[in-house]
């Protein structure tokens, strides 16, 4: 997987900093979508490199490990460590499926502003909304942890991705997911099990602490190298998953702004 500029990462609202740690020490950077976007847009402000590696890219010891909560079937990681979205051709649609505009947050405090693509997964169309290939985006999402990406999970339809600016130039992106189906909850539920894998992991590429598991999901992350923090909220609408991570510049932000957040995914 070809190394992705850092310093020309604007975050996102999700999909970011990509890593699955292997039992060793940590890999090398390589941004990738949303949350990894953000530990990529955090090292480029502060001239510190994200410690964090390819999305989804399991050591070997990971693939083939399975996991999963008290009373749940366990999941076979045995997805390819890496899948590259096809490669763009022309400036990114400004719809995807039947998502627009309309189907992303509009967070109160931040303003839109145009995704650059720079972490190639399109090419930007001078919008802040920005059509995404949608099964590299949700594995890379899914890769936002410390094992193996497992296998069988929902793959949506169509993924669109929007870009924000806050107080003090801080960033911000999501990722909306359309599923054909009824999806959304259970991909929802791995991805917060792969984010859950990195707790009380010296070699995770981010802490990780669960604000709200319910209905929608919340949480706070520190990734390595940084001392910023970012407000992750995701929730699932019909077929519809959004993905949200905001960069709290100027702290973390009180439980009635996060109130504030969630009302914003709509």
């Amino acid at each position: 997987m070809p190394a992705r500029p850092l310093a020309a990462l604007a975050l996102v609202s999700l999909l970011g900093v990509t890593a699955a740690c292997s039992s060793g020490s940590p890999g090398s950077a390589t941004p990738v979508t949303t949350t990894s976007r953000a530990a990529a847009q955090a090292s480029s402000s502060s001239g510190t490199p994200s410690s964090a590696s390819p999305i989804g890219a399991p050591s070997a010891a990971s693939v083939g490990a399975s996991f999963g909560g008290p009373g749940q079937g366990a999941v076979t990681t045995q997805e390819p460590a890496v899948v590259e979205p096809p490669t763009p051709t022309a400036p990114a649609a400004t719809r995807a499926g039947s998502l627009d505009q309309r189907a992303l947050p509009s967070p109160s405090g931040w303003s839109t502003a145009a995704g650059d693509g720079a972490d190639g997964g399109y090419i930007p169309n001078g919008t802040w909304v920005n059509a995404r290939d949608p099964r590299s985006t949700v594995h890379e999402l899914l890769g936002l942890a410390c094992q193996g990406v497992p296998a069988g999970y929902p793959v949506p339809v169509a993924a669109l991705e929007g870009t924000y600016r806050g107080p003090g130039g801080a960033s911000g992106t999501t990722v909306a997911l359309e599923l054909a189906d009824e999806g959304s909850a259970r991909l929802v539920e791995l991805y917060r099990l792969q984010a859950e894998s990195c707790r009380g992991r010296g070699d995770a590429p981010f802490t990780y602490a669960l604000l709200r598991a319910g209905p929608d999901l919340v949480d706070r992350r520190t990734f390595a190298g940084e001392s910023g923090t970012w407000l992750e909220v995701v929730g699932v609408r019909g077929r519809r998953a959004t993905f949200l991570l905001l960069q709290e510049g100027a702290g973390p932000l009180t439980p009635l702004q996060v109130d504030g957040v969630i009302v914003a995914l709509r």
